[in-house]
């Protein structure tokens, strides 16, 4: 797979709850950057707070509209929909950052949200 596929796959698999399909696409030293949390190093962990993340919802789908690709760096436009445990609804949009190596494995992805209010949300 290429860069914008890899992309395009992280995304199919978060809106499909299988985030352990993303150990094959993540470099061992990769860092997560999420809004609201320290960051994460190690890609075992970062999968374990994806997790967690999506434990918040019944559900949580992913729709990419545009993928930006230079060398290594990948910027992925994006909007989602969601339904919280408690029934609420959720929708945002944002921007994920994503950096590659050598090996075209994720070393770096760090997300951007236009409304960040789910962050301070119990």
């Amino acid at each position: 797979m290429n860069q914008k596929q890899i992309s395009q796959f992280i995304f199919e698999k978060m809106s499909n709850n299988e985030t352990d399909e993303l150990l094959s696409v993540f470099a061992d030293e990769m860092v997560f950057d999420f809004p609201g949390i320290d960051q994460i190093k190690g890609k075992d962990k970062a999968v374990r707070v994806l997790r967690l993340i999506l434990r918040r919802f019944n559900y949580l789908k992913f729709s990419v509209y545009k993928i930006i690709t230079e060398d290594k760096d990948v910027c992925v436009m994006w909007t989602n929909k969601g339904e919280y445990k408690n029934g609420d609804n959720y929708e945002n949009s944002g921007i994920t950052y994503i950096k590659f190596d050598n090996e075209r494995k994720v070393s770096f992805l760090s997300d951007y949200f236009k409304d960040t209010s789910f962050t301070m949300r119990k």
